[in-house]
């Protein structure tokens, strides 16, 4: 295991905690303290595969708890809409 990932895996398990307690915010203080050790494009690319494992991880724990009907229409109408605000 490479030194960095020994220095980020403690920060990033410690803040998807308070990410998942919170409702966000880990990927933009992942961005802010990665580009110290890795230039911004590396970064970027690591902390996106970095978040997609959280993020499944979080669907894995919280699928049971999840509103499906709320779901569906986040699907159906937040998708098209985030994609015509993009």
């Amino acid at each position: 295991m490479t030194p960095l990932l020994l220095v980020l895996l403690p920060f990033l398990f410690l803040g998807s905690v308070f990410s998942t307690i919170a409702g966000g915010g880990l990927g933009i203080i992942s961005l802010v303290i990665g580009s110290i050790f890795l230039p911004v494009q590396q970064n970027i690319v690591v902390m996106s595969v970095l978040m997609l494992g959280i993020q499944c991880s979080k669907f894995y724990h919280f699928h049971k708890h999840a509103r499906w009907s709320v779901v569906g229409w986040y699907l159906l109408l937040g998708i098209p809409a985030a994609v015509l605000g993009g």
